[in-house]
């Protein structure tokens, strides 16, 4: 009993992906989650805060403590 070499082409890795592409197996059916709250918002419109900081840590501190920090997440 021979071991069965198999060489590993270009050629016979597409062949290989392009039937696992047409063939795949089906997966379970499963009801879509409903989309999250958006927490940024007031009255319907989303926050938006602009800030110019040399830092870019500090701007992006200072940018969410103007729309009110990472608590409402």
């Amino acid at each position: 009993m021979g071991v069965k070499r198999i060489e590993v082409t270009r050629e016979s890795s597409m062949a290989v992906y392009n039937r696992l592409l047409q063939n795949s197996p089906l997966g379970p059916l499963v009801p879509f989650r409903p989309p999250r709250k958006n927490v940024y918002t007031v009255d319907g419109r989303n926050i938006v805060a602009i800030v110019r900081a040399d830092d870019r840590k500090e701007g992006i501190g200072e940018a969410l403590r103007l729309m009110g920090g990472v608590e409402p997440l």
